[in-house]
């Protein structure tokens, strides 16, 4: 398969992906899908400024607040709606059958447009149909967001969602642009009355395209619960949420509550005055213009807000000074609108043209963007339960709560003013902007308390290890660092900041270190100056030299001096040359001579050599020690070097190990070999790992070339991967790329494993850069084209009894007139069914590629259970999860059906033969790069005992195989095939390596009689 990598991209197609930044397989979902939000939108669009222009005209803005309560309880009710579809019918089935459902009544709703003389219960059809026109713009537009969200996280895994699902929403800002500055031309055209058939079919156009997408990609759509039976399903039941967590997630709620409350109020006040403005007969069509202009120009800046500013602005403010620009700026324009109002310089309706303006700029771009960052502070297992309840409660609560408060509103208006006197309108007015004024505030307040919650969480976060620090506020989290390093709390806390801020912040890590060194412990000092000599910064050299001139333990003080001699502009020797002294601590005493051999003059270096020869080569361990660390901080090792080979000898493991990393320091290439030996020995194997780490792209070569070879330890070759992961580098995701395309079987697996542990999704991300989802699907399908040959491989030599009696299974060795003997046919059975169970796990580490780790953990873990209803549970995530497409055929060969029908649900991708017995096996040995080594010495073994006939190339290959046991099986085998072929070949067999052969090549050429 090609490889590739963005940083390869040169045609303009590539270029352009990359500035999207989508990849080529994303293109088309993304596409369609913003298709579809966009015509839908403009659809709806279309209607509900229509619908509010007729109302408005009609029936004024008194009523709304009837609406608000309404379209909150139908809201909800459609959500228990669409949950019920589910239940009865296909997802890829509802998401189509919704969009029709929101167009039907569209194209019944012209029929009633203007009827005033037909009366239901004492209102008009008229009144009736515009009123359920509003009440059903508000619902469609509740279900058209909620079809998209849960479309398109079928369509894309959880990975490519965060690519693509900023393109699919942005096109409710397309459509707004399309249809607000479109409007008056289809007013002018069709009239205010067609409106509602031309968003109707708007709507159906979309559908069509949805079922499209539904038919192309029926593999991201689960089938309904078809696995867990009833009585093992459970609805969610709310969690005991106490403590910290509570005193976040209630301000949390109430932060949208108070943001869905003033974004009513302001959206009533609007429409309200807009409806004072215009009193003529004609009133609907100027309302209908007058929004869609207003809707056009509100969403052309909404977009270039979205793509261009919202980002920065949290980059440069943060995300709670984000947060607080909408309730700062509605307090600044209802301030600025009263004023007007009460000294008559404009009026009411000029100030709330402008704060409608900003609520909905910013409250469909900055407030949607900040808003999820909130979650991040919250444990993983409750945070979906909280969003839901946000989203899927609260929200629709704030909407019916809105429409009280206006209803209480209007009703103290009217209780307090005379209706009858002249500027009521507007007196009542200046109470709606200052009930604003005072929600603004309240806001104001929730973000602070909620700020101050956040900080709490993000430390308790960081301490147990669960923090992603590229989802949260880093002001507020650098503070949070701040406080708890200056309080007194527990020293696991201070040490868990300290770690958390060398992530966040590497290079102004000093900032706020340096000043707290003094009041720090000893253990903390260590670990702060370790951190800070990643980035070595001047300004902070005078503090860290007075803590070096204060009585510090020897580590501390060897790091310091470290610091001051790598930021000091011209170091002053003579004062390192003080801890030269025999006296010192060997830690000061190894540090300082290190620092003298980089920077100091030919006899200051042959004075520090001199102090080093005598560390290495005194009697004592910690001198020794000590001196051979220092020598991994020299640049060059000089005469030094002479001492390297006695090193790798030396008694104590301590200066073995270090040895190594001194190896690694000053790129010794000619003891390189002497890591990878380090690789194969339990005590030195991880000294060894983090030196051939150190070399970086240097030691990728010999790594890889250690892991390629088959002669080798899997131990060994395991922990070559391992090193190459940790390296990170490009050159070393490339080298694991490349091999995870073209090895197989255990091999795959461990570099799957490297690359799925390594930090940041970095292994996750180099595999879809450099073969995308195509190329992760292609080796999922190879993996159940070989669950094909096993499956046939078990179906044709399952018949094949290999011993006089019946075999006891599972017990491969039975007793048979007085003497042991073993049934192959069961061996290699056994064999095949654990390649069988090795070929699904690496399926689930492909899987994790593409979906998220904790789903397709749990999905594994629970089909991995005897329980029947484990086993349906890890079924049913996994097909609410996956949607490659070879689903159905991985699902089937799940859910423990016979060996028949596994292989029978693969026949799309695997064509089954019958074979004879022998046939099949010889068939297998033809896969043999395939099998384990241990299958492979089954299928000889059951080859001998059947007495059935091999090629030569596969019999010759075995015996060069690199694992003795397929050699001996091999061997076996050739001795009852070709006595002949077996004389040659003995003579030469004599040397091999194994001596469990080697005295198998001995006993046989005794047997045979060769001299």
């Amino acid at each position: 398969m090609e490889q590739r990598s963005l940083k390869n991209y040169t045609g303009l197609g590539d270029k352009l992906l990359v500035s999207l930044n989508l990849r080529s397989e994303e293109v088309e979902r993304t596409l369609l899908m913003f298709a579809v939000y966009t015509l839908t939108s403009v659809g709806l669009i279309w209607l509900e400024l229509s619908t509010v222009s007729l109302f408005l005209d009609q029936y004024g803005a008194d009523k709304l607040p009837w609406i608000y309560i309404a379209s909150a309880v139908i809201g909800s009710g459609l959500g228990f709606v669409y949950s019920w579809l589910q239940k009865i019918m296909p997802l890829r089935r509802v998401i189509v059958v919704i969009l029709l459902l929101m167009a039907a009544p569209l194209f019944l709703f012209r029929f009633g447009i203007g009827i005033e003389n037909i009366q239901i219960a004492g209102l008009s059809l008229a009144f009736l149909t515009t009123f359920m026109m509003w009440l059903w713009v508000e619902a469609c537009y509740l279900l058209n967001d909620l079809n998209t969200s849960i479309t398109a996280n079928q369509l894309f895994n959880i990975r490519e969602i965060k690519r693509t699902y900023p393109i699919i929403s942005s096109g409710f800002l397309v459509a707004g642009v399309i249809s607000g500055f479109s409007l008056p031309l289809v007013l002018l055209f069709a009239g205010l009355s067609n409106v509602t058939i031309i968003s109707g079919l708007m709507i159906v156009f979309g559908s069509g395209i949805l079922l499209f997408l539904s038919e192309k990609y029926q593999q991201s759509f689960p089938d309904s619960s078809r696995w867990i039976p009833e009585e093992d399903e459970q609805e969610f039941s709310t969690r005991n949420i106490q403590g910290p967590l509570q005193g976040y997630i209630l301000p949390l709620i109430t932060f949208f509550v108070i943001a869905e409350v003033l974004y009513v109020l302001i959206d009533f006040q609007f429409f309200y005055q807009l409806e004072l403005q215009n009193p003529t007969t004609d009133g609907a069509s100027q309302i209908a213009t007058f929004l869609g202009l207003f809707e056009g120009v509100l969403s052309t800046c909404q977009v270039a807000t979205q793509w261009f500013a919202s980002s920065r602005l949290v980059e440069r403010i943060g995300v709670f000074g984000t947060a607080m620009v909408l309730p700062i700026g509605a307090i600044a324009l209802g301030l600025f609108s009263f004023t007007g109002a009460i000294t008559g310089l404009f009026s009411v309706f000029i100030g709330l043209v402008i704060l409608r303006f900003l609520d909905e700029l910013l409250h469909y771009t900055l407030i949607e963007t900040t808003g999820p960052v909130l979650f991040q502070p919250l444990p993983e297992n409750i945070r979906s339960d909280v969003q839901t309840m946000v989203n899927g409660v609260a929200e629709p609560f704030s909407t019916g709560l809105s429409g009280l408060i206006i209803l209480a509103i209007l009703w103290l208006c009217r209780l307090i003013l005379n209706p009858s006197q002249s500027g009521f309108q507007d007196r009542q007015g200046l109470i709606f902007v200052v009930a604003i004024l005072i929600f603004g505030f309240v806001w104001l307040g929730v973000i602070w308390l909620i700020r101050s919650q956040y900080v709490g969480l993000l430390v308790r976060s960081a301490g147990k290890g669960r923090l992603g620090v590229l989802d949260v506020d880093m002001r507020a989290l650098k503070r949070s660092v701040v406080e708890t390093l200056e309080k007194g709390t527990s020293e696991e806390d201070k040490r868990s900041c300290i770690e958390l801020l060398s992530q966040i912040d590497k290079k102004n890590v000093g900032e706020i270190l340096a000043p707290l060194l003094p009041v720090m412990s000893s253990e903390l000092q260590r670990q702060s100056l370790e951190v800070m000599l990643n980035h070595p910064n001047p300004t902070y050299l005078e503090q860290v030299r007075s803590l070096a001139q204060t009585s510090v333990p020897p580590e501390v003080l060897a790091l310091a001096l470290r610091y001051i001699w790598l930021t000091e502009s011209e170091p002053d020797i003579n004062q390192i040359r003080l801890y030269l002294q025999p006296s010192v601590d060997p830690v000061v005493r190894g540090t300082a001579a290190a620092l003298i051999m980089r920077r100091g003059d030919r006899g200051q270096k042959a004075e520090a050599t001199n102090v080093l020869r005598r560390m290495i080569t005194s009697k004592q361990e910690k001198e020794r020690v000590m001196g051979v660390r220092a020598l991994g901080e020299a640049d060059y090792l000089q005469g030094l070097r002479l001492y390297v080979p006695s090193l790798l000898q030396d008694e104590s493991l301590r200066v073995r190990k270090y040895c190594m990393d001194v190896i690694a320091a000053t790129h010794l290439e000619n003891y390189y070999p002497s890591l990878l030996r380090g690789l194969s020995y339990k005590s030195t194997r991880e000294a060894a790992l983090q030196a051939l780490v150190r070399l970086g792209n240097d030691g990728i070569p010999m790594l890889v070339k250690l892991a390629d070879d088959a002669h080798k330890s899997d131990l060994a070759r395991l922990q070559a991967w391992n090193a190459i992961g940790e390296i990170g580098t490009l050159e070393a995701l490339d080298a694991l790329v490349n091999r995870m395309m073209t090895t197989w079987g255990l091999t795959r697996r461990n570099i799957m494993r490297r690359l799925l542990t390594m930090p940041g999704e970095v292994g996750i991300e180099g595999v879809l850069e450099r073969v995308g989802r195509s190329g992760v699907e292609i080796l999922i399908e190879q993996e159940l084209m070989f669950l094909g040959q096993i499956y046939g491989s078990i179906v044709d030599l399952s018949g094949v009894d290999m011993t006089s009696t019946t075999a006891l299974s599972p017990i491969v060795e039975e007793e048979v007139n007085g003497k042991l003997t073993t049934d192959y046919t069961q061996m290699l059975l056994r064999a095949l069914k654990l390649l069988e169970l090795d070929a699904i796990e690496r399926c689930f580490l492909l899987m994790k590629f593409l979906y998220p780790l904790g789903a397709i953990q749990a999905a594994a873990f629970n089909i991995k259970s005897e329980s029947r209803s484990n086993l349906a549970r890890g079924l049913e995530i996994l097909d609410n999860t996956v949607d490659i497409s070879c689903k159905r055929s991985l699902i089937d060969i799940l859910e423990q059906h016979s060996y028949e029908e596994k292989l029978s649900s693969l026949s799309e991708i695997v064509v089954y033969k019958l074979m004879a017995p022998s046939e099949r096996l010889r068939h297998l040995l033809d896969l043999r790069h395939f099998l384990s080594d241990w299958a492979l010495a089954c299928c000889l073994q059951m080859a001998r005992a059947a007495r059935w006939s091999l090629t030569a190339e596969q019999t010759l290959v075995c015996l060069r195989h690199p694992t003795g046991f397929v050699r001996e099986a091999a061997l076996a085998y050739l001795r009852m095939a070709s006595q002949r072929a077996l004389v040659e070949l003995l003579p030469n067999l004599r040397s091999d390596p194994d001596p469990l052969v080697a005295a198998q090549v001995e006993q046989m050429i005794v047997e045979l009689g060769i001299g």
